[in-house]
């Protein structure tokens, strides 16, 4: 196992893995309590990362979406094995063969196995 120099620093872990930027948000009881930003946006216009910076949340996304439905399934706003078109409102999910024979639920779509995942995302 490959560790940096200085365990406890995020610069030397960033060092290793040759990250350039990258920042740090937490959040407690549903707030944001601390902001760190680090290195820079780009390796060749070294221009900073600041608390404002943008990035791509990619599948970090996924774990934030299943979080914040398990809070609505634990309050009783819906149920995870309710057809999805069921809570959907300004759009609804097309339907096909493959949902003839099984529904499209919550359940389903935070497990990916309802047959709407894509394969990769650029961004």
């Amino acid at each position: 196992t490959l560790l940096p120099a200085d365990p406890e620093s995020i610069e030397s872990w960033m060092a290793l893995y040759e990250v350039h930027g990258a920042s740090i948000a937490v959040f407690n009881d549903f707030e944001l309590d601390y902001v760190e930003a680090y290195g820079v946006k780009s390796h060749i216009t070294k221009e900073p990362v600041t608390e404002h910076t943008l990035f791509q949340a990619a599948s970090m996304g996924k774990s934030v979406s299943a979080f914040g439905v398990l809070s609505l399934v634990q309050e009783g706003s819906i149920s995870l094995d309710t057809e999805i078109n069921e809570y959907l409102t300004s759009w609804h999910l097309p339907y096909n063969a493959m949902q003839e024979k099984r529904k499209v639920t919550m359940r389903r779509l935070l497990s990916h196995t309802a047959g709407t995942t894509v394969s990769g995302f650029r961004g």
